[in-house]
């Protein structure tokens, strides 16, 4: 990931100075970015909030999100966009969205080996941590939940019971072994069908992303499949396969994977109980992801 960390919050920076925004809002917003410390950002955005409080902050998300879980590992997950409004969720959005870059870049900077982060510490001095973001929240999160979902998708990609609402070891969370992102970097409660910027499609095409054994994109009708190819270094001569994973009550539940120098790419609808997943097509996906 150290490649994607370079001039990256100058990159968001420059993007906010490019916005069509007030300039008082942009000088103000900019000012926040310029500080390092991600609390005393916070506090911060805490006073725009309420100095703007007629401002569409949705303008302000960051196109450069990068993401959470672990970086090091063979999983990908792709979604849609992060699921809250930002009007009702202020705080998930400094910590989830503004600062995710600037918490990438304290963790490489201070830490050789992110299964040794002291949770506490991170959650402390940051105010979030992306490598485990269940260490610094205490919801309960249910199967039928996105990130339930992933965790029995990695639970059987890996062979091991990785445990979704897992807050106290690193090792035991399914966030040890997927790394999570979304194509849309404005959060969202509700889908609005939003595409991919020019920048956060540029930013996509990093190695990095494109370096997992297993990629799963749950944002079906966001991409088109030449987008997947581009974004994801696809052999333009691949073409993949349409598969058949299940159906539900409603429709059949219908996937396209690739395979591809030894990595499965698999775009999908969304990964969510809402989207009609039955447990047998998760089966069918685990079983197609596992033959390379």
């Amino acid at each position: 990931m150290n490649n994607l960390l370079n001039d990256i919050d100058n990159n968001y920076k420059k993007y906010v100075q490019g916005l069509n925004i007030s300039n008082d809002v942009k000088t103000d917003f900019i000012n926040l970015l310029n500080n390092e410390n991600c609390i005393e950002r916070q506090n911060s955005w805490d006073t725009l909030r309420k100095n703007y409080n007629n401002f569409d902050f949705t303008k302000l998300a960051n196109p450069y999100y990068i993401g959470f879980g672990n970086p090091n590992s063979d999983i990908l997950f792709v979604g849609k966009e992060k699921g809250f409004d930002i009007s009702k969720h202020p705080k998930l959005f400094i910590q989830e969205s503004v600062n995710n870059t600037l918490h990438w870049i304290h963790i490489y900077q201070n830490y050789n080996n992110l299964n040794t982060i002291d949770n506490v510490s991170i959650c402390q001095n940051l105010g979030f941590n992306p490598v485990f973001p269940k260490a610094c929240y205490t919801d309960k999160y249910s199967a039928r939940h996105t990130w339930g979902i992933y965790s029995k998708i990695v639970s059987g990609l890996v062979g091991q019971n990785l445990f979704l609402n897992e807050s106290n070891n690193f090792k035991n969370s399914f966030f040890s072994n997927c790394f999570l992102t979304e194509i849309n970097h404005i959060p969202s409660k509700y889908s609005k069908g939003l595409k991919m910027i020019e920048q956060r499609e540029q930013f996509f095409k990093n190695d990095f992303y494109s370096s997992f054994n297993t990629i799963i994109i749950g944002a079906k009708g966001y991409l088109t499949i030449e987008q997947i190819k581009n974004l994801f270094r696809i052999d333009p001569s691949n073409g993949g396969e349409e598969i058949k994973l299940g159906a539900n009550k409603k429709r059949s539940i219908i996937a396209h994977l690739f395979n591809d120098n030894n990595r499965n790419i698999l775009y999908c609808n969304q990964l969510s109980g809402a989207a009609g997943w039955t447990n047998d097509a998760l089966l069918n996906l685990i079983k197609h992801l596992k033959q390379i």
